[in-house]
């Protein structure tokens, strides 16, 4: 079995030796430099053709960076993802009622569209029930004082 040295693209040190099957699961890419016994010098992976099939199997450039979820929902045929309810509205009013968590609401409304829009369904989905949480409580904690707060004028009226 043939074994490889190749040099880290991340802090240029030598490693190896690990058999070609490996290489891809040491970071190696067609541009990282390779030796094997029987080489003069260092080649770049992809040059060689001992070694063009193992990155001919590695997924392009373009599938790699897609999303999990992305890549989960195009395997079920002609199912686009409903976007989620946009929680922003919903998440300014909550800040008008309690600042702090309407804040914390906000943050995840901003959140979830920012996944939406890199197709990151799962975190939009996420996120947005966080908001909703959020708006829950900011109501929740309103409330609250609000009746706290009635109280409080009827005891002072009837003192």
């Amino acid at each position: 079995m043939t074994q490889y040295y190749y040099i880290d693209e991340r802090n240029g040190r030598r490693r190896g030796p690990v058999s070609a099957s490996e290489l891809c699961n040491c970071g190696v890419t067609p541009s990282t430099q390779v030796w094997r016994h029987g080489m003069r010098d260092w080649h770049t992976a992809g040059n060689l053709r001992e070694l063009s099939q193992l990155f001919r199997q590695q997924p392009d450039a373009a599938e790699a960076h897609r999303s999990r979820s992305e890549r989960q929902y195009q395997r079920r045929e002609g199912y686009e993802p409903r976007k989620p309810n946009d929680m922003f509205v919903w998440s300014v009013l909550s800040m008008l009622l309690c600042p702090v968590t309407g804040l914390v609401a906000l943050v995840y409304a901003i959140l979830a569209n920012s996944f939406w829009e890199i197709h990151e369904y799962d975190g939009s989905e996420k996120a947005t029930e966080r908001s909703k949480m959020w708006c829950r409580i900011s109501l929740g904690i309103f409330l609250f004082f609000c009746i706290v707060g009635v109280f409080l004028l009827i005891a002072c009226v009837n003192y």
